[in-house]
Parts: C-alpha cells; sequence; structure tokens
C-alpha cells in the first residue's frame, strides 16, 4: 500500500492484489468502494440508475448509525451531480 497523508484518497484498481489491514492508528479508518459502469444508452435505463442511487443515499441504511440516519449530509455541488440529485447540465 502507498503511504498517505490524513484525507489523501487512494485509487486501487480491482485487478490489483489489495487489502485494508490491521488498522493500528487510535483513529478508525473510514473507507469507500466505489464501482463505474458506461452509461447506457437507453434514458429510460439511465433514469431507473439515477433514481436507485438517490434512492439508496437517502435510505443510508449499513453506512450511518441507526438514530442518525435521516440526517443526510451536505453535498457540494459535484456531490448533487454524482449521486444523481442534480442534472449535468445544470
Amino acid at each position: 500500500m502507498p503511504a498517505g497523508e490524513a484525507g489523501d484518497l487512494v485509487i486501487i484498481d480491482s485487478y490489483m492484489c489489495h487489502g485494508s489491514g490491521r488498522n493500528t492508528m487510535p483513529t478508525p479508518r473510514f473507507t469507500m468502494w466505489v464501482t463505474s459502469s458506461p452509461v447506457p444508452g437507453d434514458p429510460r435505463e439511465r433514469e431507473q440508475q439515477r433514481t436507485k442511487r438517490v434512492e439508496g443515499f437517502k435510505e443510508q441504511s449499513g453506512w450511518k448509525p441507526r438514530e442518525e440516519r435521516g440526517k443526510l449530509p451536505k453535498l457540494t455541488p459535484l456531490g448533487e451531480r454524482v449521486v444523481g440529485l442534480k442534472n449535468w447540465d445544470e
């Protein structure tokens, strides 16, 4: 694993051998798994994917304690587009 500073982003291709290893620091380690795929040509399929992303973001199941769910994080303009809350051409 490459060395990094706090807040650095490390992108690892799925073909590389990798693992998170044991966290020996006193603070928790946060990991985000991102998957990308080609944009469907069919507008209806694109809309279905967008709707699924927005619902997943709003539901937040699994990544927040139950008592904190419903308190959505504030997104940057880029984050709003990535999730699908805003169109890329706005």
